[in-house]
């Protein structure tokens, strides 16, 4: 019996595209799948080798030769600019991957079963539900990632934002096997994939900006600023937290599993993670709304310190032409020659 060919249903609009490779990437994906979702659990620890000894390669073999040649800094600067350069590189690669095949599989449902506008379906038989081989999947993996990226958080260069972005990781795990444990792995991984999508952009926007190039960094936080206000601050907490809040209760008290407890810790951690989105999109719009102003990206702050440059001497504001600086101008040339008193006649 012939397979049906896989279909790319298009959200919003009654249009399915279907091409012969989206059969094969399905494929592949499905025999990746497989292995994982039989042992969900033992490969958690084997994803967080893996993407390390992943992350060592491609920082070594790839992100620093090109930070090397990209950052213009010096001395100290340029080691603590290529020592994020590499790291952003790597997650870049990451989110990108995560979000290609997180959304192929979101896309490929029909749209009287598709979740991304209809969020209240995810909550159907959620008690009882036997999840794809592509949820559990993508929950090992990430799983697997937010511990990497936890250990990696005390290893990296510290930035301002140090604590917040503790609480993130550790926030986003607890989220993670919380929505596991209570079976609401649907929604956990239409979460997991909203933010992949704006998360892919937060990399390259630094990476431009360790290397000074500014106009890149300005368009990059464009791109940032809009994708992240519309799946964080607009569909993650009108759609996803509205939805937990309601159509979760809703379900727990068809199913005679309604506790206060329950509900409160799910909603709690969803609203934790989108306090910090708030905080984090004002710094963004921040640093956007200085560099668009000012029309110099490295005059701005952002909270992280990645974009910290105003009082970094290799970074400073070029000396007006024909005016020498004033610290290599004698004082005494500076000032105008006092004017010669003729003698007294005697």
């Amino acid at each position: 019996m012939t397979a049906e060919p896989t279909q790319v249903y298009l959200p919003g609009i009654d249009i399915a595209i279907s091409l012969p490779i989206f059969s094969k990437i399905s494929g592949i994906l499905d025999r990746i799948y497989h292995p994982v979702a039989k042992h969900p659990f033992a490969f958690i620890p084997v994803f967080f080798v893996i993407l390390t000894v992943i992350r060592l390669a491609v920082e070594h073999l790839f992100f620093i030769p090109m930070a090397k040649k990209c950052v213009k800094a010096e001395g100290k600067k340029k080691i603590l600019f290529i020592n994020k350069f590499k790291g952003e590189g790597f997650k870049t690669l990451y989110y990108v991957f995560t979000s290609m095949i997180s959304w192929f599989e979101l896309l490929t449902v029909p749209p009287e079963q598709n979740w991304v506008f209809h969020v209240e379906r995810v909550w159907t038989g959620f008690s009882d539900a036997q999840f794809p081989d592509h949820i559990y999947f993508l929950y090992s993996l990430q799983l697997g990632f937010y511990f990497h990226l936890l250990v990696y958080h005390f290893i990296e260069p510290k930035n301002k934002d140090f604590l917040e972005m503790l609480i993130h990781h550790m926030s986003t795990i607890a989220l993670i096997a919380y929505s596991w444990d209570q079976g609401c792995m649907n929604v956990g991984y239409l979460i997991l994939a909203l933010h992949d999508v704006s998360d892919c952009f937060v990399g390259p926007t630094k990476m431009f900006n360790f290397a000074g190039w500014a106009l890149s960094t300005v368009v990059g936080f464009a791109f940032l600023s809009t994708s992240w206000f519309l799946t964080r601050l607009v569909y993650f907490p009108f759609w996803v937290i509205r939805s937990v809040l309601v159509d979760y209760w809703t379900e727990l008290v068809l199913h005679g599993l309604q506790t206060r407890i329950q509900w409160g810790i799910f909603n709690g951690l969803l609203c934790t993670l989108e306090v910090l989105h708030i905080f984090w999109f004002y710094q963004l719009t921040r640093i956007l709304g200085s560099a668009i102003l000012e029309r110099r990206v490295h005059d701005a702050h952002l909270t992280e310190g990645d974009f910290d440059r105003k009082h970094d001497p290799e970074h400073a504001p070029p000396a007006p032409l024909n005016c020498p600086p004033a610290a290599t101008t004698p004082a005494v040339e500076q000032q105008t020659p006092k004017r010669r008193k003729s003698p007294k006649a005697e």
